[in-house]
């Protein structure tokens, strides 16, 4: 080979190798980069991830949860998020929020204690207060229909006539009983919505949510004052298709106690 050739070939070989080194420098640089870019981002989600744990510390659980779910799967952020959801959860309770408090566990009934609260919202929207109500209202009932029938069967066989005293206190005790269990029916479905118990995993809630709704209106429409009304006029003899009949009553309460009792 001449000198020339000679000269020619070893600059492109010294061209290819600088070439070569240049592309290896960057390659390197690169690296060196992602690296760096990766560790940031390991720092900005740990930095994150300390400052979800301290707003959790610190009872601010809607602001954590916040945080977790934007942190993902790093670490046991979705762990975090139920966490904060059930303490969310269980602040409505205590707060008697019932209905944030039954539509959060409704998304989490196998989560710690879900289940067990959510019973006990039944319970205490329909339960005994409910019993009680109803058992204040069949006493009075009695009381009332019993003191005015005397009192028409008595006039009607003196006068021939007779008049309904509206001043009775058990009367007024009737009437305010079928109002009190209205009231109540109302609150409880505000919670208890046709969508949150098509929602719930729990067949016993379902049989007592059954239960309380076909129980408080038939014991709405039992204290009601037009029954009580007919009830006293066909004790004077006026006709009448309503009548007072306890035992449709007592079967009914007695149906929705049994399913009360399995929450």
């Amino acid at each position: 080979m001449r000198k020339d050739e000679l000269r020619t070939e070893i600059i492109k070989q010294l061209g290819r190798a600088f070439i070569m080194q240049k592309k290896t420098s960057v390659s390197l640089i690169l690296l060196a980069l992602c690296c760096v870019i990766s560790l940031s981002g390991c720092d900005s989600r740990k930095k994150a991830y300390n400052e979800a744990e301290k707003l959790y510390s610190n009872g601010k659980w809607q602001e954590a949860r916040e945080v977790f779910a934007e942190l993902g799967d790093y670490q046991d952020a979705a762990d975090q998020v139920k966490n904060c959801d059930y303490n969310i959860a269980e602040n409505a309770f205590n707060s008697g929020d019932y209905q944030t408090a039954m539509n959060m566990y409704a998304e989490m009934m196998d989560f710690k204690d879900a289940r067990a609260h959510s019973h006990e919202i039944m319970k205490r929207l329909a339960g005994q207060m409910f019993i009680d109500k109803c058992t204040e209202g069949l006493t009075s009932f009695d009381n009332y229909v019993n003191t005015s029938a005397q009192k028409i069967i008595t006039a009607a066989l003196t006068a021939g006539s007779f008049s309904i005293d509206y001043g009775d206190k058990d009367y007024k005790a009737t009437i305010q009983c079928g109002k009190d269990i209205t009231a109540m029916k109302k609150e409880y479905q505000e919670v208890f919505t046709d969508e949150l118990m098509d929602k719930l995993d729990d067949e016993n809630m379902k049989k007592a949510h059954k239960a309380f709704i076909e129980t408080a209106d038939y014991a709405i429409g039992f204290f009601e004052a037009t029954n009580v009304q007919n009830y006293i006029y066909s004790m004077g003899g006026v006709n009448t298709t309503v009548k007072y009949e306890p035992e449709p009553f007592g079967s009914k309460m007695s149906q929705y106690t049994n399913l009360g009792n399995n929450l």
